[in-house]
Formats: C-alpha cells, structure tokens, sequence
C-alpha cells in the first residue's frame, strides 16, 4: 500500500498547540494481529522503518519522526485472511485493490467494487473512493471510534457456495420432508393389509432415515459426497425395503415402496446440488406429493364406521366385514294355556 502524509496537518492545532513531529507514528489497525503473515515492511525514500505490534489493541505501528518530506510511504503486509478481507477508505482518495485465487467471491461493505472480475480460477477487484464518500475526517484530533472505520470499509468473503457439510444441513433441513413423505407412502400401501402398521414400526422406518444423514456425513469425509450419498441411500433404501417386506408383510409391494424411495431419494440428490434451484425443487416435490395423495385416496370413504370391530384409524382402508344373518331361535310360548296345548 502507498500513501503520502497530508500538507495541511497543522490545521488542526489550536491556540498555543504545538506538533511534536518527532513522536509521530504511524499506525495500521486489523482485526486480529493473528492474520499477518510474513515479514511487514515500511519505507518511505530512502529509509526503512521498523514495525512492532500495538499494546492494548490489534494492528502494527512504526515511529517515523518528523514525516515532512520523506515523501511517499509504501508498506508491504502479509494478511491471511480466513474467511474475509476488507479494507477501510481513510485517505483524500482512496484506491484498493484485491487479487485472489479463490473463484467464489461475495463483496460486502459500504462500497461495491468499480470493477471486478471472476473467473474458475480467481478473482479481481478494484475500489476508488473519494473523501467526499466517507464519514471519516481527513485530519482529526482525536483517534475515529471503529464503528466510523466499518462505515467506510469494503472487502470480499470467501464464500463457499456447496460444500458437502453445506449439503448435509442442507438434506437434514429437507429431511422432515422426506421422513413424512416415506410415512405417506407407507400409509398409503398399508390400507389394504390385513394387519396395520403399529406405530412403533413408523418410529423405526423415520429413526432408519435420520441416521441416513449421520452415514452420509461420516462417509462425505472419507470418500467424497457423491460416492457417500450413493452409499448411504442405497444402504438406507434396502433397509426399509426389507423391513417393509418381513415387518409390515407387504410382500411384492414392498418392490414398489422401493421404486418410489428410489425416486425420492434421487429427488433429495438434485436438490442438494442445486445451488440455484433447491427452493423450486423442494416445492415442487412437496406439491406433487401432495397431489398425488389426493388423486390416490379421491374415492377414500374418510366418515366411513370402524370395520372389523377396530377403531377408524386401525381398521382405515379395509373392506367392512359382511352382517351375518343372525340365526333362528326357538319361539318361546309366553302363555301358560299355549304350553299345554303344545305338550297334549
């Protein structure tokens, strides 16, 4: 960074004020002194000077003496910045660039930048703000607070668009989703069983799928996440298929519940690497479901009695038992002259 020390510096005195040019310094504050890397230099002409770090706050300072005609100060710093760098506007014009290797940039701040560039391969950026854009004075008397230096910055995060820890917040979100709709599909295909489903089996297919996200996860770390999904899903799928056909003795409809957990898992898959689309994905699903449950139970006699002496939700989707003519009974004579006329 280059920058020239201000002519007019005495402007600011008052009355009997004197500048003691020979105990200046000048001062650059970051955000954490942790962030520096390398060797910092400052120089202006033909003198170096040294930089030590501040005491009771984060940044590097230098004493420079008497700055009056040394001219241009040029500094070289070695920042590392984790997730971000920003710079703050404090000059009569300010010019800021920043070039970087990483290709997914989010610019951020006060100011965006007059010219950018990205590629696959990186990024570039260039800032040019006048005094009159900011709030910070050229010339003060007293320190500006940090709130007035955040009011002028401007900088880039490193965002990460997709990453795999990102898909699996991303599946857990959606998995009440998926959880609800592998119950629909269950309840579904268990209304004509002789026996229903109890609702511990539900509890045991909707634990099967959390822990689907758990082994992905742990697998993602290993093996990279489309291998880990295609692991997980299939290990998933096949579990319930069993379960479905030993468990709720589906038999072969358990090969069906297997195409649509097919389907609903490949479903999962492009909407978690979508980064554009998920939301769209996601809501259509949801409404095809929804649809598709309403066109599957439209003849559904829902104020139907209980059959079968079970209660509705136990005895839902079966046939009613067939009345059984009730049997002849004797007739019973209730006058005492019709008993004895039948025994003479």
């Amino acid at each position: 960074m280059r920058f020239d020390f201000p002519a007019d510096a005495e402007g600011v005195l008052q009355g009997a004020e004197v500048a003691q040019w020979d105990q200046a310094e000048l001062r650059l504050f970051v955000s954490s002194n942790r962030a520096l890397r390398g060797e910092a230099r400052l120089s202006a002409g033909n003198q170096d000077f040294a930089l030590e770090p501040l005491d009771r706050r984060d940044g590097i300072y230098a004493p420079i003496g008497d700055p009056r005609g040394l001219g241009q100060f040029e500094m070289r710093v070695g920042i590392n910045g984790a997730r971000s760098v920003s710079a703050a506007a404090v000059g009569r014009a300010s010019t800021i660039s920043i070039e970087s290797d990483w290709p997914h940039p989010s610019f951020y701040g006060s100011f965006l930048p007059n010219e950018s560039e990205i590629t696959d391969t990186g990024f570039s950026a260039r800032w040019a703000i006048p005094h009159l854009a900011r709030a910070l004075p050229q010339i003060s008397r007293e320190d500006p607070d940090e709130s007035a230096r955040d009011d002028a910055s401007m900088g880039a995060r490193f965002f990460q668009p997709n990453d795999f820890y990102q898909k699996a917040y991303r599946s857990a979100r959606y998995g009440i989703l998926f959880i609800a709709l592998t119950f629909l599909t269950v309840l579904l295909m268990d209304r004509t069983n002789a026996k229903p489903a109890h609702p511990v089996q539900y509890l045991l297919i909707g634990l099967a799928q959390a822990i689907f996200v758990l082994l992905m996860v742990a697998d993602s770390e290993q093996i990279g996440f489309g291998a880990a999904y295609a692991l997980s899903a299939g290990a998933t799928i096949l579990l319930l298929v069993m379960f479905a056909a030993t468990g709720l003795k589906m038999g072969r409809r358990a090969w069906v519940l297997a195409l649509l957990l097919v389907v609903l898992y490949g479903v999962l898959y492009l909407i978690l690497e979508s980064t554009d689309y998920a939301l769209l994905a996601g809501a259509s699903l949801a409404f095809v479901a929804l649809a598709g449950t309403m066109y599957w139970t439209r003849n559904e006699d829902w104020y139907g009695a209980p059959r079968d002496g079970l209660p509705l939700w136990q005895g839902w989707g079966r046939p009613n038992a067939q009345p059984q003519a009730p049997s002849p009974t004797p007739e019973t004579p209730t006058n005492p002259q019709q008993q004895s006329d039948k025994e003479a």
